[in-house]
């Protein structure tokens, strides 16, 4: 059996935080994975912890003192998950509402990428404005290599796209590039592996 956590990090947003994790826990998911959740509440005054706490009693839930902020919150809450060994690491804002079948896409298209490309660390995943279905979030590419800091985001198609950097919304990031460098912030830890949306 595979093990992966979800990280989380989140400060005064109690009903969106309740509806991501009941959404992440509605998920379908491969037979053969078990998914624990993590959880920062950086000092939140609105009972975001206590809630969850109350409504996901599984949910490992640290607490921040206020200043950790949504980068300070992953960091810790990264650090913890790494001392545990994970096969998966699923990066979460707490404010993205997966559909049923993310996680089993996620894990699925990591799989079948390994047999081609030993090498790939990670899986973006894409994530949509709920009205209009428009992609807001996911893998970035450069536009062209004389404007290397401009980055388009890629919508996905059938098969997945490489992509040269993301954003965190959702990402499974891999037992291997998780430990590339393990003292770093999140995204030094995963920069050097190929991603995928």
């Amino acid at each position: 059996m595979r093990q992966a956590v979800a990280l989380l990090t989140c400060h005064n947003r109690r009903d969106k935080t309740i509806a991501c994790l009941a959404a992440l826990f509605d998920c379908v998911k491969p037979a053969d994975l078990s998914v624990d959740v993590m959880l920062v509440d950086d000092a939140s005054d609105d009972g975001t912890g206590k809630a969850v706490q109350s409504r996901f009693p599984q949910v490992k839930v640290l607490l921040g003192d206020g200043n950790l902020y949504w980068a300070g919150g992953m960091r810790r809450v990264f650090g913890e998950a790494l001392k545990l060994d994970y096969d998966f690491y699923l990066f979460l804002n707490d404010d993205t509402i997966l559909d049923s079948y993310a996680v089993d896409t996620l894990v699925r298209t990591y799989d079948e990428l390994q047999v081609v490309w030993p090498k790939v660390g990670m899986v973006v995943g894409t994530t949509y404005d709920p009205e209009t279905r428009k992609a807001t979030y996911g893998g970035l590419r450069r536009a062209s290599w004389w404007r290397p800091l401009r980055l388009d985001l890629v919508v996905p198609g059938p098969l997945p796209i490489p992509c040269d950097s993301m954003n965190t919304n959702c990402v499974l990031v891999s037992r291997a590039a998780a430990q590339e460098k393990p003292h770093s912030p999140v995204c030094d830890a995963v920069q050097d592996a190929d991603q995928y949306v």
